[in-house]
């Protein structure tokens, strides 16, 4: 598959603003790592239509509670499927660690953006790890109004 433009685009802008070395970042898979949670992003889609999968790290199931860890993740996914960007928790098999998993289209997202994003997200697995939603509140979802992630309160880079 032919690397969209806009993800080079994306990749460039994400080095600029990180300083990262370029080797680091890969047109095929990147693997970046945010306030100690490990993110994949690739290129999905074609050059008309082109969108980045981002996959966020949560870590792993709690070894008690297990079964009510995934009930809650289970609901918050029902309320994620109602948004313009749909996120979706999963597992990845390999590893068995959970992931929260996301596509976006490449036309509009610059490298900021993205890295906020990310910002947020590593600040949302970090919750996860330390209570895995298991307290009396359920986590908090995506706006279903902004169909955004949840963002972080600093203006500081991602990284």
């Amino acid at each position: 598959m032919a690397v969209p433009h806009q993800y080079r685009r994306l990749l460039d802008e994400i080095q600029q603003l990180t300083l990262v070395p370029e080797a680091l970042l890969s047109p095929e898979l990147t693997h970046l790592n945010v306030r100690g949670v490990d993110f994949s992003m690739h290129p999905v889609g074609n050059e008309d239509e082109g969108h980045v999968a981002l996959h966020c790290d949560l870590g792993a199931l709690p070894d008690k509670r297990r079964e009510e860890a995934l009930l809650r993740l289970l609901d918050t996914n029902f309320q994620l499927v109602s948004t313009a960007q749909t996120a979706a928790f999963c597992r990845n098999e390999h590893s068995g660690r959970m992931m929260l998993s996301l596509a976006q289209p490449l036309a509009n997202l610059s490298g900021q953006s993205l890295l906020d994003q990310m910002g947020a997200l590593a600040d949302y697995a970090t919750a996860w790890r330390q209570t895995f939603f298991l307290g009396k509140q359920a986590p908090t979802s995506p706006s279903s109004t902004t169909g955004q992630l949840p963002r972080t309160a600093s203006t500081g880079r991602a990284f």
